[in-house]
């Protein structure tokens, strides 16, 4: 397989692990995403994702190719160190979002953070049934780790088509997955963070040495 195929599928498969325990949270918690509303998610996830790394790929262009690849793998390094250690970010964020110092209300951003920290508080309505606009919020918090790890990515070389088709499908098939297993599963969500940050932080190494 060439290198750089491998990357853009590395880069998908991090980034989707969140919609992959986003939707066992929702599937353990009885509530259903129904088709429209999981590719609601998908599209706006592979929006965000995409549009980073065009932005990135259109910025490079005028960066010298090493100084691209030593960005990028900064980034990507960073953004995989964060995610392995994303459990207990979020929880210091819970401990403070209930102790009350933890407010925005900047575009609503607050409910944003609110749903990243427990994805299923995108139900808001409490019907046990993910709405579409219920999953735009919640596409918005999941995209959160695209943002900046698909700016990274860009640095250098990615194949934007193949990374938008690849999103789109691992995400759908990321909330299937999910759902089910969470609707199966009687335990807690699984710990898959420090997946997702260890693919990153493996991204970022292939780019620093220019494979």
């Amino acid at each position: 397989m060439n290198t750089y195929i491998l990357q853009d599928i590395l880069l998908v498969l991090a980034v989707s692990t969140d919609a992959l325990i986003a939707a066992f949270s929702f599937g353990s918690g009885k509530i259903r995403i129904p088709p429209l509303s999981a590719l609601i998610i998908s599209i706006i996830c592979t929006a965000i994702l995409t549009g980073s790394v065009l932005l990135s790929t259109v910025i490079g262009g005028f960066i010298p190719e090493k100084l691209c690849r030593a960005v990028g793998a900064a980034i990507l390094t960073i953004m995989g160190t964060v995610s392995l250690f994303q459990n207990m970010l979020k929880s210091a964020l819970r401990k403070r979002q209930g102790e009350g110092g933890l407010k925005f209300r900047f575009f609503n951003i607050d409910f944003v953070i609110c749903v990243y920290l427990d994805e299923t508080k995108a139900d808001c309505d409490c019907s046990k049934n993910l709405s579409a606009k219920e999953a735009v919020t919640l596409a918005l918090a999941l995209s959160a780790d695209s943002l900046a790890s698909g700016f990274g990515a860009g640095l250098g070389s990615a194949n934007i088509v193949r990374i938008a088709a690849a999103s789109l499908a691992a995400g759908l098939g990321s909330i299937a997955l999910g759902s089910f297993l969470g609707q199966k599963a009687s335990c807690r969500k699984p710990e898959l963070s420090w997946l997702s940050g260890a693919i990153l932080i493996l991204l970022g190494l292939f780019k620093y040495i220019g494979v």
